[in-house]
């Protein structure tokens, strides 16, 4: 029966704490700065998030319970959107975002209402579809490491081993993107009737930007072994380098274009140490 009465109590007092909070009555002054002509919607914009939270807006303010500041600071293009919460003349809470440019103020000010009226941080209350341009170019900057596999299909060029002609490549492997640095483990392999090179190794990139498209440069060191029909098979370690460009980087599935040139090291062929171009076009997922 007291475990019965507890329950009924906490019940009554959760419900009465969620009505005291849906009742919470605001005023919405207007926006200040120098962007406040530009972001005059700012008013609208927060009364309509607090009343989607379940709270009431007057015009007021001796009525109202708390008051809402916005301010809009215009920095060329961008905007730095404030909200401030105030309660008689103290600013209880205050956040801010910005945003590259004055459309994605809507999505912004619903995330700064939410975060200043339940007393979260705006950063981290984002609903779907409400991450800002800004956002995602700092996001571009600090990608989780995650880790992919890759496969890439081209053509391949021998150096100083037969045949000396154009000839089917394959490029498999391993990657961890670490934001501007990608580490990788892969194996390459150029193959003809009359010849293969093989060469394998751990390495890297450097990516020169965090965009979707980015320019990149890179090198592997491993071990390598050719095989020639008219010499003996070598093999040693290889040294590899790398240049292409990597395509929809920032998607779940992306590409690049590479060109490598991979020689092995330390071999004593009279014609010079064997070699190998690779232009591979591939798929990271």
């Amino acid at each position: 029966m007291k475990i019965k009465m507890l329950l009924v109590a906490g019940v009554a007092i959760y419900f009465s704490a969620f009505k005291a909070q849906a009742s919470d009555k605001f005023f919405v002054r207007a926006p200040l700065g120098n962007g406040a002509d530009d972001a005059s919607a700012m008013t609208d914009l927060v009364g309509n998030e607090l009343r989607k939270l379940g709270h009431e807006t007057t015009n007021n303010p001796s009525d109202a319970d708390f008051e809402i500041q916005p301010r809009a600071l215009k920095m060329g293009a961008a905007f730095v959107l404030t909200l401030e919460k105030i309660q008689g003349r103290q600013v209880v809470k205050s956040d801010q975002l910005k945003a590259q440019k004055l459309d994605e103020m809507d999505t912004l000010v619903a995330r700064l209402t939410r975060a200043v009226v339940n007393g979260t941080n705006a950063e981290e209350n984002q609903k779907h579809k409400e991450i800002s341009d800004e956002e995602i170019t700092r996001t571009n900057r600090r990608l989780p490491a995650r880790s992919v596999s890759y496969f890439e299909f081209g053509g391949g060029l021998a150096s100083n081993w037969r045949p000396e002609s154009v000839l089917p490549s394959f490029v498999m492997g391993r990657a961890w993107d670490l934001d501007k640095a990608i580490l990788q483990i892969e194996a390459a392999s150029s193959l003809s009737s009359v010849g293969s090179f093989w060469v394998a190794g751990l390495g890297g990139r450097y990516l020169f930007s965090g965009q979707d498209v980015s320019p990149f440069l890179g090198a592997n060191f491993g071990y390598g072994v050719v095989f020639d029909s008219l010499l003996k098979a070598s093999s040693g370690f290889a040294l590899t380098g790398q240049a292409g460009i990597h395509l929809f980087r920032l998607s779940q599935t992306s590409m690049t274009l590479t060109l490598r040139y991979s020689t092995l090291l330390g071999t004593d062929r009279a014609a010079g140490a064997p070699g190998n171009f690779f232009l591979t076009l591939g798929l990271i997922y």
